[in-house]
């Protein structure tokens, strides 16, 4: 907290969803891939269907694959979203600790100190 300031909370909120999302994705992958599910959804779909024309069983296998993709997909929107999110508040907390620097430098009337800017570049660093 004393490194980052009031950029701490939402920060850490952010790595929070994104470990979690994250976490939940891969267990779903590793169960997708050992019980090749989808695989067989796909074939049960074409055995079920080969009485019927080509093209519509192409039509029932494209709806399968659909359901399959719209399953594997869920949850990486919001990871997008995060990233974007989480990049966006490090260069919220860059331009706030430059600005802490520039104001320290404002203040002062005589030589400027490494002491002076430190607390700012601090914080631009932390965040970045």
């Amino acid at each position: 907290m004393a490194n980052l300031g009031f950029l701490t909370i939402p920060i850490f909120i952010v790595f929070s969803l994104v470990f979690v999302v994250s976490i939940e994705r891969g267990i779903f992958y590793l169960f997708v891939w050992k019980n090749q599910k989808a695989i067989n959804n796909i074939k049960d779909v074409i055995l079920k269907n080969k009485a019927y024309p080509k093209q519509l069983r192409e039509d029932l296998v494209e709806v399968e694959i659909e359901n399959i993709n719209s399953s594997l997909t869920f949850g990486l929107g919001m990871l997008k979203f995060l990233a974007s999110l989480a990049t966006m508040l490090g260069l919220l907390g860059t331009v706030i600790g430059m600005i802490n620097v520039f104001s320290a430098i404002a203040e002062v009337k005589t030589a400027v100190s490494p002491n002076m800017i430190s607390g700012g570049i601090k914080l631009a660093m932390f965040t970045t």
